[in-house]
């Protein structure tokens, strides 16, 4: 749970997928590996998980969720919305869902709505990269002004120690850092982490 609450999809991915491969009963384990399955769109994967996740789960949860960010991927922000409402009347407060409600939002023009819904994310998970990195491009947008941009960069500055691998967040990173002038630190960030893997040497 700690790499999914850092939004590490990746890294929670993995453990569940470790957990699961050692035959080991964990309900978790299994909703994790179907969001994840979800996310990377693995949908045959993740309808497995599901499935396997209706007769597990004691109350439904990450087979609503996998559901839902189905849905969303699908670009179907409002059917998403229905899927995974039972569960924020449930527990408003749950970070996990409230981030992709704040996805929906966004994909259905609401971004007022998006940014309340990722600060919620941030209050209870402050380290959750992709909240901190939605919130960061939402407060970013063609008319911010030089202090939202700057509040944007700090953002995606934090994002990056989180999960220093994730090449998302030093692009935002970088346009950001263009954004407000900093074109030279754009750059080196441009040569140290997002340059394309060395050309083998010629012999």
């Amino acid at each position: 749970m700690q790499s999914l609450s850092q939004g590490r999809w990746a890294s929670a991915c993995a453990t569940a997928s470790s957990v699961l491969a050692r035959q080991v009963p964990d309900v978790e384990a299994l909703g994790v590996f179907a969001l994840c399955a979800a996310l990377t769109g693995d949908r045959a994967a993740a309808a497995t998980a599901q499935a396997r996740l209706k007769e597990a789960e004691p109350s439904p949860y990450f087979g609503p969720l996998t559901h839902g960010v189905l849905q969303l991927l699908d670009k179907q922000p409002q059917k998403a919305q229905v899927s995974w409402r039972p569960l924020l009347q449930a527990r408003g407060d749950d970070p996990l869902v409230l981030y992709f409600e704040g996805e929906a939002l966004h994909a259905r023009q609401q971004p007022d709505q998006a940014v309340a819904a990722f600060q919620r994310v941030l209050k209870a998970w402050p380290d959750f990269t992709p909240a901190l990195t939605a919130l960061a491009r939402l407060s970013a947008g063609p008319k911010a002004s030089a202090q939202a941009l700057q509040a944007a960069l700090s953002m995606a500055e934090r994002a990056t120690q989180i999960e220093p691998t994730n090449r998302g967040h030093w692009r935002l990173l970088a346009d950001l850092c263009r954004r407000t002038g900093q074109v030279g630190r754009a750059d080196a960030i441009a040569l140290q982490y997002l340059r394309p893997p060395s050309l083998p040497a010629l012999r």
